[in-house]
């Protein structure tokens, strides 16, 4: 819901934290600069927007529009001073001669009216693609997260969700995150004994996740 809604999502582990948690919102509600932003991604003619993974501040999915050929919005929410967001944009196009080519128009709004627009092209070329590496690493969060999520969605499937828990151990060890690599396997090695995700140890791991973007 925070993901969609343009907010935050926080894990606490005990009620506790829950005053330093609301002081820090209400810091960061006063920080604000800009209000109500979202993104709109409009894909070329022959492209089609598959997903849109926020990475940076958190890992999260923002949006997840299979296929779509029409405009997507993505509420970014309230953004603060110098605020950083990176998103990653996952198209879909046809086969295309070499040269240069438009793959969508994105478009930053807020409630006033638009703030900014810039056109995204692709170099097209024989050969392997290149990938430059902070794509590369972006597309391998954004894995990690999404297998996480459809574990989760697999609670009635108990080997099916441990297959995707050690697929995103194996990622996460890729990518020197041994300690949450480790989690994983737990929770893997527990839901096949147990027949099911445990609640906490699940949203432990996933609200980790999240911050391998760098947020808090």
């Amino acid at each position: 819901l925070a993901d969609r809604s343009g907010g935050r999502a926080i894990f606490l582990r005990s009620p506790d934290e829950i005053p330093r948690a609301v002081a820090a919102e209400l810091a960061a509600a006063r920080a604000v600069a800009v209000r109500g932003v979202t993104l709109r991604v409009t894909p070329a003619r022959g492209v089609q927007l598959r997903r849109v993974p926020g990475i940076r501040p958190a890992l999260a999915g923002l949006h997840g529009p299979a296929g779509r050929r029409a405009p997507a919005e993505v509420a970014l929410g309230d953004l603060a001073p110098g605020a950083e967001v990176s998103l990653l944009l996952e198209l879909v196009t046809e086969p295309r001669p070499a040269g240069i080519a438009p793959l969508a128009t994105c478009a930053l709004l807020q409630p006033a009216g638009p703030v900014a627009q810039a056109e995204i092209v692709a170099a097209y070329r024989s050969g392997p693609p290149l990938l430059l590496p902070a794509v590369r690493e972006a597309a391998a969060r954004a894995n990690i997260a999404r297998l996480q999520r459809q574990a989760a969605e697999q609670s009635g499937n108990p080997r099916e969700a441990a297959r995707l828990l050690r697929a995103a151990a194996a990622r996460l060890d890729d990518l020197g995150e041994h300690g949450l690599a480790q989690l994983a396997r737990e929770q893997a090695a527990s839901v096949e004994h147990t027949g099911r995700l445990a609640g906490l140890a699940t949203k432990e791991l996933a609200y980790a996740t999240r911050r391998l973007g760098g947020g808090p």
